[in-house]
């Protein structure tokens, strides 16, 4: 069976699943995808459009491609992608539903709002921050604060911070090292809260069928890298290695091939586009990669003094010191909740990191 239930959230949205034991919920962004291929015929085009990289795009095709049993585009050199008979389907499925849903919707609305009457709005707390799985799993549990997430780099999230455009910034450095310059500057007169420390390594193809064991072994011949974009922490991360171990990075063929998530990364190598990539543990597991650990890192919130005393700041203290966020942080490989929650000092941060 190639189609799915629709099922209906609070809120009156509505999202694809696929059916049975192994349910899948359908990303938005593939049908998104599908529907810019076929209004400008180019993938490249349809993922610009919507913010992803082309090799994300074509691995996210490619992987529900295989879920529903057939090619959902098809592609020809010099003559740009169409959406394959399959995709149609799905679109046109699409279109049928949101137009027999908009005429439910009102109704639905009102009946649910007064099912679910609004209650008065907690304080709110805008995070601009480094990619993070545990950062996730705090939005899903915040029940006293709201978070209004927005994933960027480490140090553009520390820039957002400086121009007053967040509340607070997650970064990461790695553990026992001084953070680059640029951050140090970026981290003066600011507090500190410890979130969590994570493992960093190479994600392989499970099994590493190349035997990729070290950072060397990415300037072998053959060997296809993905990387993070500049300015985001584990891109830094890469650097100081590389920088470490004396490797030129224009020796790894894919070093300029961006993405912009641990997840995307993932997916690159599960699709089998790149050999190797560097992302945390977590970010393993779920495509049943392979994983070779390289470094730990610990990630900060930063924050100016002032709001430390706001409600919604101790909220969120407390919600990184509770028992719910440490089982969640437990279930995550590669992740340590020691000290989650703690306030410190910025410059005692880049002298030691326990």
């Amino acid at each position: 069976m190639l189609f799915f239930a629709y099922m209906m959230k609070v809120g009156a949205t509505l999202h694809w699943e696929t059916p049975g034991a192994g349910q899948r919920e359908v990303d938005p962004l593939l049908l998104r995808l599908l529907g810019g291929v076929l209004a400008k015929g180019s993938l490249q085009h349809a993922s610009r459009e919507s913010g992803v990289s082309y090799r994300h795009a074509w691995g996210l095709i490619g992987d529900w491609s295989r879920v529903l049993g057939g090619p959902l585009l098809t592609t020809r050199r010099g003559q740009g992608a169409r959406v394959a008979p399959l995709g149609e389907r799905l679109l046109r499925a699409q279109a049928l539903v949101q137009e027999q849903f908009a005429g439910l919707k009102p109704a639905l609305e009102d009946r649910l709002a007064r099912e679910f009457p609004p209650q008065t709005q907690v304080a709110g707390l805008r995070i601009s921050a480094s990619h993070d799985l545990a950062l996730l799993r705090l939005k899903d549990i915040a029940t006293d604060f709201r978070l209004d997430l927005r994933f960027r780099g480490s140090l553009d999230a520390l820039e957002d911070l400086a121009q007053g455009t967040c509340d607070l910034a997650g970064f990461h450095v790695q553990r026992n090292q001084a953070p680059p310059q640029r951050m140090r500057e970026l981290l003066k007169g600011m507090r500190l809260v410890r979130f969590v420390c994570r493992t960093q390594g190479l994600l392989v193809a499970p099994g590493n069928p190349k035997r990729i064991r070290t950072l060397k072994d990415l300037t072998r011949a053959g060997i296809r890298f993905v990387n993070r974009q500049r300015g985001s922490g584990t891109r830094l991360l890469l650097d100081a290695l590389l920088a470490a171990d004396s490797i030129d990075p224009e020796m790894i063929r894919g070093y300029d091939q961006e993405e912009f998530t641990h997840a995307a990364v993932a997916a690159t190598v599960a699709s089998g586009l790149a050999d190797a990539g560097l992302g945390i543990q977590a970010a393993a597991q779920p495509s049943g990669l392979g994983f070779v650990a390289l470094a730990v890192e610990q990630y900060y919130l930063a924050c100016p003094a002032a709001p430390l005393e706001s409600s919604a700041v101790k909220n969120l203290i407390g919600a990184l010191r509770s028992a719910a966020l440490r089982q969640v942080i437990k279930s995550l490989p590669g992740y340590d909740a020691a000290g989650c929650g703690r306030l410190i000092e910025a410059p005692v941060a880049w002298r030691k990191h326990r």
